[in-house]
């Protein structure tokens, strides 16, 4: 498996999801730079990995963020605030842990493995075009290289 078919396969398990409006991979400073991103949206980054003999491990973290919509009604429900907050951290929760789930469940019949326990953190980007909050997943692949032979000449 290539970085390309590892990021495409994670962009196609994402895409099944409806709720997701929008997929973006790269730098994490690139995540809204687009003003046309639609929410819900999820941005993958591979960002290092390893290479023993014929086995290549990414490093990913799969961000599932959508926008804070603050309410300009004054509120006296202190625990719930003003914003969908709350609302954005149930859905994004169950959407990452959806595709972690079938990313897991496909990977078994494909030599693909997951190194160690996934971490879930939760976002706030304050710092963006507009103001979003979620999850983020990150988690190491380990998966089979059969594509380079040292035997063999270039």
């Amino acid at each position: 498996m290539s970085y390309f078919k590892l990021i495409n396969g994670i962009r196609e398990l994402l895409e099944v999801d409806e709720r997701v409006k929008t997929i973006t991979e790269g730098d994490i400073s690139d995540l809204d730079a687009y003003k046309q991103n639609l929410p819900t949206l999820a941005h993958i980054v591979v960002d290092g990995g390893s290479a023993l003999e014929n086995l290549n491990t990414y490093n990913v973290v799969v961000s599932v963020l959508d926008i804070i919509v603050e309410n300009n009604n004054i509120t006296v429900d202190k625990f719930k605030g003003n914003d969908n907050s709350q609302e954005i951290y149930n859905q994004t929760d169950n959407i990452i842990r959806r595709f972690f789930m079938v990313f897991n469940r496909n990977a078994e019949g494909q030599d693909i493995f997951i190194e160690e326990s996934p971490t879930f953190s939760k976002v706030e980007e304050y710092d963006t075009e507009n103001r979003l909050a979620g999850w983020e997943l990150s988690f190491t692949v380990g998966v089979p290289n059969d594509k380079i032979d040292v035997c063999d000449p270039i």
